[in-house]
């Protein structure tokens, strides 16, 4: 049982990395062009490793802040974009569908 549960953590944590260095160069690719995604390719393992090194309650407390001010431009465009969801909501509910 240790072993199914050693190999399920294994591919567990390679693919969330993967898929967290993969959302990161496509966003920063996206946002600030290529030529600052092509660095995040060399600093996205060094905050792996310094990550790492860390204990476990300084990771998560960074984790926090990180994720509360991830929030903050969420909620400004959900105030800004509310009359457009409004508005197609209405739009869809309002109208039959054949």
């Amino acid at each position: 049982m240790r072993y199914v549960l050693a190999a399920s953590l294994l591919l567990f944590s390679t693919t969330s990395l993967m898929s967290q260095w993969y959302f990161g160069f496509v966003g920063l690719n996206y946002m600030f062009g290529r030529t600052v995604a092509e660095k995040f390719k060399y600093i996205f393992p060094c905050f792996c490793i310094f990550g790492a090194t860390l204990k476990s309650d300084m990771v998560w407390t960074i984790q926090d802040i990180a994720l509360g001010l991830l929030t903050i431009p969420n909620l400004i465009a959900m105030v800004f974009l509310w009359p457009k969801v409004r508005k197609a909501t209405k739009e869809f509910f309002g109208t039959p569908r054949t």
